[in-house]
């Protein structure tokens, strides 16, 4: 027999905070990752950790020239963030939307995900 069975592949549970790094250079923030980590706030400073392959999102109300518009949609319950100088800037692959868990990190106070 010729034929390969197909196997749903698994969205991960709405409750779960996920950020995804969309193939045009946004990150697009999911409503439990929204409501957990960025609904009180305006703006985010992204950072990156070129060793650990990780991705920093920190919240902010400071305006500066480094904050990223954190832009509410629908209803405020998501989020967008245009990172494309950011991707840029780092060489980081988006050629294809791909979503990530996040993690908070107390000591740094930012969000992360771990592109590896």
């Amino acid at each position: 027999m010729a034929y390969e069975i197909y196997r749903k592949q698994r969205r991960p549970a709405k409750d779960q905070a996920m950020i995804t790094v969309l193939k045009g250079g946004h990150f697009g923030i999911n409503r439990a990752c929204y409501e957990e980590y960025f609904k009180n706030f305006k703006y985010a400073v992204l950072f990156y950790d070129v060793q650990l392959g990780k991705i920093g999102l920190q919240p902010t109300n400071e305006v500066s020239d480094e904050a990223c518009t954190v832009r509410p949609l629908k209803s405020g319950t998501l989020g967008h963030i245009s990172a494309i100088g950011f991707l840029k800037h780092f060489g980081i692959e988006h050629k294809e939307s791909r979503s990530y868990a996040t993690t908070w990190n107390d000591q740094e106070k930012l969000v992360e995900i771990s592109l590896k």
